[in-house]
């Protein structure tokens, strides 16, 4: 049994009334599970408390649109689509949250499936909510991410520690260490503040794509970064582990495949992430400096850091970039493509 005292993060907010869980339930034509229905009842969405999930208001709960179904990838055929909603976001894996009826029909308890935001990959994860619910808040004597695997490891190609304050001064770390193995690139980070502490570990298999191989302003003044865009062209070997500490021996594990489609290794210094970029491509780093001066030639010169020396920083770390980022960069960047070469194998440059 799920314990509904402790799973709203935030305790401020009102719930959803009686009558507007009713009207949602008869304009939708679905009952809402047990869970969902008395969990809204407390607060009226929001993030759980103990695991990495976003659940929409109630007003928010919609059916998943023909535009979704036009582009999603799906194992199996959905039966009747007007029985699929959208209901959530999970933070970690960037995955939106489906709720199916079809297995029991709209007055039965639905499965949950996810998402990935970009391509729309769906996959089935759980038979009902209370099942995917339990899953995400148990927690593991040790996290799946075993950071021990940075230290004296092989073949490092980057360490690197990025210092960041909140908006009310909470100081905070973020530890990378980019590794090359034989199956491709792996990013380890850890995220550390007085509160928290969050490991992950992103393996992207060969080749990278060289063009899309940036470095770009990425968090603002006063702790101003520049980011290494780091992209695969294999998707299907993806794997992105995470752990998150929970109290004071607990952690959050969970693994995602296929996502996410880049990683972003951070620097405050830009020459640094320029010899890193050397040292992952090879001479095919050329590519990626050729497509920035062509760049920087079309558009308008924008604000420097130092310009921007008043911004206030973000409250949080964004880790991951989310993907929705990446595809504006790749429209951004394909509507001056120069004609090079978009392949590049990840593995150490070949002696000439």
């Amino acid at each position: 049994m799920i314990d509904l005292e402790g799973f709203w993060k935030d305790d401020d907010g009102a719930g959803a009334t009686p009558d507007e869980l009713a009207d949602w339930e008869r304009n939708h034509a679905v009952v809402l599970p047990r869970l969902l229905r008395e969990a809204l009842a407390i607060r009226d969405g929001g993030a759980l408390r103990d695991a990495p999930i976003d659940i929409s208001p109630l007003g928010a709960i919609k059916q998943v649109g023909p535009d979704f179904w036009e582009h999603a990838s799906v194992e199996h055929e959905v039966e009747n689509r007007g029985l699929v909603f959208e209901f959530g976001r999970h933070t970690e894996g960037e995955l939106g949250l489906l709720l199916d009826y079809n297995a029991n029909g709209p007055e039965g308890e639905p499965s949950v499936a996810s998402y990935t935001l970009g391509d729309l990959e769906v996959d089935h994860v759980a038979d009902s909510l209370d099942e995917f619910i339990a899953a995400q808040i148990e927690t593991d004597d040790a996290p799946v991410v075993d950071w021990d695997e940075t230290v004296d490891a092989p073949d490092v190609l980057g360490r690197e520690v990025v210092e960041t304050s909140t908006w009310d001064g909470e100081q905070s770390s973020l530890e990378q260490v980019l590794i090359r193995r034989d199956v491709g690139l792996i990013l380890y980070t850890r995220q550390r503040d007085s509160e928290s502490e969050i490991l992950s570990k992103t393996t992207l298999p060969g080749p990278i794509v060289a063009p899309l191989a940036t470095i770009h302003s990425y968090r603002p003044p006063p702790d101003a970064t520049f980011a290494l865009h780091l992209q695969s062209e294999e998707f299907d070997g993806i794997v992105y582990l995470a752990s998150s500490k929970v109290g004071e021996s607990g952690w959050k594990n969970s693994v995602t495949h296929g996502a996410p489609i880049y990683v972003a290794f951070e620097s405050a210094d830009r020459g640094r992430l320029e010899a890193l970029r050397s040292a992952v491509l090879g001479p095919a780093a050329r590519v990626a400096e050729s497509r920035e001066s062509s760049r920087a030639a079309m558009v308008p010169r924008r604000e420097t850091p130092d310009q921007l020396a008043e911004s206030k920083p973000r409250a949080t770390f964004p880790g991951l970039t989310p993907l929705s980022e990446i595809l504006r960069q790749q429209i951004e960047e394909t509507s001056d493509r120069s004609g090079a070469d978009g392949e590049i194998d990840s593995g150490p440059p070949r002696e000439e």
